[in-house]
């Protein structure tokens, strides 16, 4: 008689057996306590993130592009725009490389230095030799197919894995211990668009029919698994590997069977008539930001002629009737894991020069419905208005965008008066009455610090965080200074 086959044994964890699980618990491997985020120069990163405790007692935000995000819309509302932007800044701010692979064989690596004027000026210089460029490339159907590029990502994040000890990078937040935060050196990678992707089997089947034959049917089915698995695996990809994955996707009104059937809406804060075409249904939670650009018009304001031109001038070009150059990108989060969902928030951007940071902010605080006045922070008049933390520059609609492209001081006098904004508006959970006033802010800190020295600082984190020639300062390290609870970080 033959011998029975032994079962099996379950890998098991090392631990000794104890009644209450104790063992178990203790002999678990701790997690990274702090989960980076990238700041993008946008008063948004308040909204996408959560300020930690550096160092010296400094206070150091910890938000904007996380690890894994999708962003989604109609065709032609920015949604390519929005992604590459978020992936110049990595790469100019952080060195992190970003690899794009278009799936709908329209690449344009010269669209980087495009939309890069104000987020990484330094790439001008790479205008007419973008394919030189080591650590921004844009590859498309022509050099990998869909499938090829995902799995030569997959192989690029198992070795990444593998050699994680060698790609350790120290941030400036703390652990429990008080010690340094330590992530894996990133690598960025985006499909445009994850709507078009197709596996290889799909691609081959395609080739191989006719158009409309019956077999095409099923491969919708097969497609939709391969998509399944692949969004399934990101989340584990960004953790162990060191990846940041962006994905954009279309978005079009919901076909109905029955036109009177009540709309079921699968996301909350997305229009019940509409849905993301041709993605899994997993795609819609598990990034931890899912964008949802929901439109882009022209940021045009009607004038006493009654011709509309732009709300505001661009330094150097001529007052044109409808230039729709300038224009405004309405996002809202319909997923975020760090921070409220289903906040609407304005891009200003230039369809010639992409995203621009200064004039987001201001437009914020410009159009704040908490101000009485001007906006919020802002005192004078439309013809001479000025910040109430930054009163030696007077400006209007009209020249604000010129004076801010030139000073920079008054870009961080901007973006320190959206972040007070954004913490008045939106963040619920910051306590009121360490909160004030633009104006107290102001004249507070002035009695106890050099305000100018504060205008020269940066608004992003690094990895020599406290070595960087400019020195860091947030919103909230300005409100500790007001209230004594804190001194800048450089001063002790």
């Amino acid at each position: 008689m033959s011998k029975k086959p032994e079962k099996t044994k379950r890998a098991t964890l090392d631990f000794d057996i104890d009644i209450n699980g104790l063992g178990f618990m203790e002999k678990l491997e701790e997690i990274i306590p702090v989960k980076a985020r990238y700041n993008t120069g946008l008063c948004l990163d308040l909204l996408c993130g959560r300020p930690q405790v550096g160092r010296y007692g400094d206070v150091v935000m910890n938000g904007g592009i996380a690890p894994y995000t999708g962003v989604c819309g109609a065709p032609n509302v920015g949604k390519s725009t929005w992604m590459d932007t978020m992936g110049t800044i990595l790469n100019q701010r952080y060195g992190i490389p970003y690899l794009k692979h278009n799936n709908e064989a329209d690449a344009n690596s010269e669209r980087f230095v495009d939309i890069s004027y104000y987020v990484a000026p330094e790439l001008q210089e790479w205008r007419y030799r973008m394919h030189e460029h080591k650590t921004l490339r844009e590859l498309d159907l022509t050099a990998y197919t869909s499938a090829d590029m995902w799995e030569t990502i997959r192989q690029l994040a198992t070795k990444r894995e593998a050699q994680r000890d060698q790609l350790w990078k120290e941030t400036p937040f703390l652990d429990e211990d008080g010690e340094p935060v330590r992530i894996l050196m990133p690598f960025a990678h985006s499909q445009d668009s994850l709507s078009e992707w197709k596996s290889n089997v799909i691609e081959k089947k395609l080739d191989e029919n006719d158009v409309g034959a019956k077999e095409n049917a099923t491969f919708g089915l097969m497609h939709g698994a391969a998509k399944t698995q692949m969004v399934s695996e990101i989340p584990t990809m960004c953790a162990r590997g060191g990846m940041i994955i962006f994905q954009s996707a279309h978005m079009g009104d919901k076909f109905k069977l029955d036109a009177y059937a009540p709309v079921r809406k699968k996301m909350e804060y997305l229009a019940g008539d509409l849905e993301i075409k041709f993605v899994s249904n997993n795609w819609r939670y598990l990034p931890n930001n899912l964008w949802w650009v929901m439109g882009n018009s022209p940021l045009l304001k009607k004038a006493s002629d009654g011709k509309y031109y732009p709300e505001f001038q661009m330094p150097g070009f001529t007052k044109i009737a409808k230039d729709t150059d300038l224009t405004l990108c309405s996002i809202v989060n319909l997923r975020g894991k760090n921070g409220p969902s289903g906040v609407p928030f304005d891009l200003v951007m230039s369809q010639s020069r992409g995203l621009i940071p200064f004039m987001t902010n201001f437009r914020y605080i410009w159009e704040s419905e908490t101000s009485s006045g001007m906006g919020f922070g802002i005192s004078g008049s439309d013809k001479a208005a000025w910040l109430d933390i930054y009163p030696e520059v007077k400006f209007n609609r009209f020249n604000i965008f010129e004076l801010a492209e030139k000073d920079v001081r008054l870009q961080r006098a901007i973006r320190f008066t959206a972040d007070l904004c954004i913490l008045h508006e939106r963040i619920r959970n910051y306590p009121r009455h360490q909160l004030c006033s633009a104006q107290e802010l102001y004249t507070d800190i002035k009695k106890l610090y050099d305000w100018n020295e504060f205008l020269d600082t940066r608004d992003y984190w690094t990895w020599d965080h406290y070595t960087h020639p400019l020195k860091y300062l947030s919103i909230y390290d300005l409100l500790n200074f007001r209230l004594g609870v804190s001194t800048p970080y450089w001063k002790q």
